[in-house]
């Protein structure tokens, strides 16, 4: 499953990943791991990241409330990363900075869009 992913930095510093892993599940259950690669994301900026997971089928066929979700025609699943690397503010001062984001993930199985919700966490 290819994916792109657009990230917003609000922040007013630069902020410059390390290479990290994106986890998505079904009901708690690991469907795909998504190795996302170190990126810089500029200030006040959105930036879109490519990523690739190979999707468990097993274990979301395995799930008896995935055929119940298909019947309403609306598959949710959760989105989670922690990325870790430095903030640059005023382009001087780097921090060490930790990045968490959790995402609800609503896909409507009959036309296919995606709706999301996130909620990003920032420890400097």
């Amino acid at each position: 499953m290819h994916m792109i992913i657009s990230i917003k930095n609000p922040n007013y510093g630069d902020f410059k990943t390390k290479n990290a892993t994106g986890y998505i599940h079904y009901q708690h259950t690991l469907l795909a791991k998504v190795p996302i690669s170190a990126k810089f994301f500029p200030a006040r900026k959105t930036t879109n990241v490519s990523a690739t997971a190979g999707l468990m089928s097993g274990k979301l066929l395995s799930n008896d409330a995935f055929l119940k979700d298909i019947e309403d025609e609306v598959f949710n699943m959760t989105a989670t990363t922690t990325l870790h690397g430095k903030v640059y503010l005023i382009r001087i001062f780097k921090l060490k900075a930790m990045v968490d984001i959790s995402c609800q993930i609503k896909l409507n199985v009959t036309s296919m869009d995606t709706n999301s919700f996130c909620i990003t966490n920032m420890k400097v």
